[in-house]
């Protein structure tokens, strides 16, 4: 019986792990991959909204905001428009 139990319990981990398998081949579900902790979830990854040319341009808008801020004419201005 214990023989009989050890088997089915055998093949049906085996029976799982090629399931896995072929869903990953098959359908690129990444299972195989998130059951071995690779990656965070075994979804597909949503496309990537913004490229890194976006990054740039919106880096130099912020150090040109940046540049005008810290300009002490700026900040005179500021004192004035608050008395």
């Amino acid at each position: 019986m214990d023989l009989l139990i050890f088997t089915l319990l055998f093949v049906g981990i085996l029976a799982l792990c090629v399931f896995g398998y072929w869903l990953d081949s098959r359908y690129n579900m990444q299972i195989v991959k998130w059951m071995n902790m690779e990656v965070s979830s075994p979804f597909k990854e949503k496309p990537q909204k913004y490229t890194d040319a976006d990054y740039l341009q919106l880096k130099t808008r912020v150090e040109n905001l940046e540049k005008i801020v810290t300009e002490p004419k700026w900040e005179l201005e500021q004192k004035i428009k608050n008395l």
